[in-house]
């Protein structure tokens, strides 16, 4: 009756360790257990349907300052030839560098003879990241939606705009001036307005950023690392913060120039929330000249 036991127990004791043995290894070939808070690759910038698009972005400092000048940069947040948006009226994103006592946003239809379709006034404006809910002074304004294209979003060969919109920053005291080019386009099938990594394989700028600066200017997301890389990594791709100074400007002004985006860079890598200033637009009544060359 011993003899059985003790046989027994054995049986069980080489049971137990065959199958510890099995578990271990499936543990160790298994793939390794991702964290919580993993952070998705940062999707690089790279156009291909926009590649050939002619350059048509201004902004930065103005290098005809003469006697009380100033070294103030105005920019958007755009490309250097049109963005592109699939959505109605999408958020538009500006930096300026410096305190100015107004700035004015004007929407052109530019194959319309740059016909003004929104005027829009901003007093004593802070330095920093700005933004312009289009959607909400639509409503304020009667602004009716971006009018689309018919190229669909990820499609091989170039975009044609039918319907192209330019934008300006006028800036005074300082004298500041930035434009950029909009269009509307169709969203690839099963797009998610949200996801900033498919609207960049898709060269959806302006709703990769409207995405982007959702995440960094939240509490609560501000901190992951991707989206903070990202962004900075499409400021970088474009050039967006670098003022359009001639080659042959003194060293000391193209230093100034370069030197803030590096600064911007700087504060982005920070894992706090982008200091995003909250505007009250007013509209302008009287549709004042503006420059755009």
């Amino acid at each position: 009756m011993n003899i059985m036991m003790i046989m027994f127990h054995k049986n069980f004791l080489l049971r137990s360790l065959t199958l510890t043995t099995v578990l271990a290894s499936t543990v160790l070939l298994a793939d390794p257990p991702k964290p919580a808070d993993a952070q998705p690759k940062v999707t690089p910038w790279a156009r291909k349907a926009t590649k050939d698009l002619p350059k048509n972005r201004t902004g930065g400092a103005l290098t005809d300052k003469g006697l009380g000048g100033t070294d103030a940069s105005l920019f958007f947040i755009a490309p250097r030839s049109t963005g592109l948006t699939a959505r109605e009226l999408p958020d538009i994103y500006w930096y300026v560098s410096a305190p100015t006592k107004n700035i004015t946003f004007t929407l052109l239809r530019a194959d319309q003879k740059n016909k003004t379709l929104l005027r829009l006034a901003l007093k004593d404006v802070q330095a920093g990241f700005h933004k312009i809910d289009l959607a909400h002074e639509a409503k304020t304004h009667n602004l009716k939606p971006l009018e689309g294209n018919d190229w669909v979003a990820g499609d091989n060969g170039a975009p044609q705009f039918k319907a192209l919109y330019r934008m300006a920053l006028k800036g005074d005291d300082p004298k500041l001036l930035a434009t950029a080019y909009i269009a509307r386009v169709k969203a690839p099938p099963g797009a998610d307005a949200n996801d900033y990594a498919l609207q960049i394989k898709n060269e959806l700028w302006f709703d990769a950023v409207q995405s982007l600066a959702d995440q960094l200017a939240t509490p609560e997301t501000a901190k992951k690392s991707a989206p903070r890389e990202q962004f900075s990594q499409m400021l970088q791709a474009e050039d967006v913060l670098k003022s359009e100074i001639a080659n042959n400007a003194p060293d000391a002004t193209q230093a100034k120039a370069r030197a803030e985006e590096e600064k911007v860079i700087g504060k982005l890598a920070v894992p706090d929330p982008i200091d995003l200033q909250s505007d009250k637009w007013e509209l302008k009544a009287v549709p004042d000249p503006i420059d755009l060359n």
